[in-house]
Parts: C-alpha cells; sequence; structure tokens
C-alpha cells in the first residue's frame, strides 16, 4: 500500500511537471509569435518617401533584429522541427542588400519573417 502511494506520488508529480514545462513552452511561442507580428507590422507600415537614399524599412528591419535573435533563441527548442525552425530564423537574421536585388527590401523582408511566423504559430 506504502509503494503504491509512493509510485503513484512520482507519477503524479512527473505529469505535473510535464504539462508545466508544456504550458511554458505555449507561453514562450505566443510570446514570439506576438513579437514577430508587431515587428512585420512595422515594417509593412514604414512610409518611404517618394526619393530616398535608404529604404526605412531596412531601419525597421535593424533597429528590432537583436531582439529577435534574442526572442529565437528563447523558442528555439520549444518546436519539435528544429532544424526547420533554425532555417527560418537563421534567414530573417541574416537578410542583407543580396537578399534584395531586383526586390523592394520590404517585400523581402516581409516574406522571410512571414515564412516564419507561418511556421511559429
Amino acid at each position: 500500500m506504502v509503494l503504491a502511494g509512493i509510485a503513484g506520488g512520482l507519477i503524479g508529480a512527473r505529469a505535473n511537471d510535464k504539462l508545466a514545462r508544456g504550458r511554458d513552452a505555449d507561453a514562450r511561442k505566443r510570446v514570439f509569435v506576438g513579437f514577430l507580428q508587431k515587428w512585420q507590422a512595422e515594417i509593412a507600415h514604414v512610409v518611404i518617401p517618394s526619393i530616398f537614399v535608404t529604404d526605412p524599412a531596412i531601419a525597421a528591419y535593424n533597429d528590432r533584429l537583436g531582439e529577435f535573435c534574442e526572442q529565437a533563441g528563447w523558442v528555439q527548442d520549444c518546436y519539435p522541427d528544429a532544424e526547420r525552425f533554425k532555417d527560418l530564423a537563421h534567414r530573417v537574421a541574416n537578410l542583407n542588400a543580396n537578399d534584395w536585388k531586383n526586390k523592394r527590401p520590404r517585400d523581402v523582408m516581409l516574406e522571410a519573417i512571414g515564412d516564419l511566423l507561418k511556421f511559429a504559430a
């Protein structure tokens, strides 16, 4: 009877721990997805003047890049397909002038963030 009580307690504690970890991962995912959505909106709504030297979307991208890397590191273990997450996050984090040859930087950024957002949501 005592062994059954101990075994039941251990099983219950383990199940509770697993549920808590799942809730934590879900909460981190929600924060990450919210961050991506906000960042995407900031880039999408940058006003581009008719004459400009540097696309303002690049500044909006660069302003949040460090925070993106921090957020991505915080949730990378929450996704079962870690390699796919890593590839998509790496693409977002490493956009540069070579990526937007003959394209608007804003469009390239929004596409990369959108792909990660579809995966992460």
